[in-house]
């Protein structure tokens, strides 16, 4: 935290600034747990958009979701089926 504004440990490495992009969590689900680290930190810095094709169109299954700031979550289409909420504070996006 600084002067109120929270940073996150990302660096975007094309402004070497933290990235401040709208969400507070992405959670990745792979057969590896290597992959699955470096695909979160490759897609936090994708963004949402791109993020999400990017990993709907890899050839082996991998699951994720990404939670706003404005807590919404969206996630990969075969883990929507699997996912319940159970708080209220929290809605899914088609």
């Amino acid at each position: 935290m600084q002067d109120g504004v929270r940073y996150p440990h990302m660096l975007d490495p094309r402004t070497w600034v933290p990235s401040q992009n709208g969400r507070k969590s992405i959670t990745i689900m792979s057969p590896n747990a290597t992959d699955a680290d470096a695909r979160s930190t490759g897609v936090l810095l994708m963004g949402l958009d791109d993020g999400m094709k990017y990993l709907e169109s890899l050839p082996e299954k991998v699951d994720a979701f990404f939670i706003t700031d404005d807590n919404k979550i969206y996630s990969t289409s075969d883990l929507k089926k699997r996912l319940q909420l159970t708080d209220p504070t929290y809605t899914f996006v088609n």
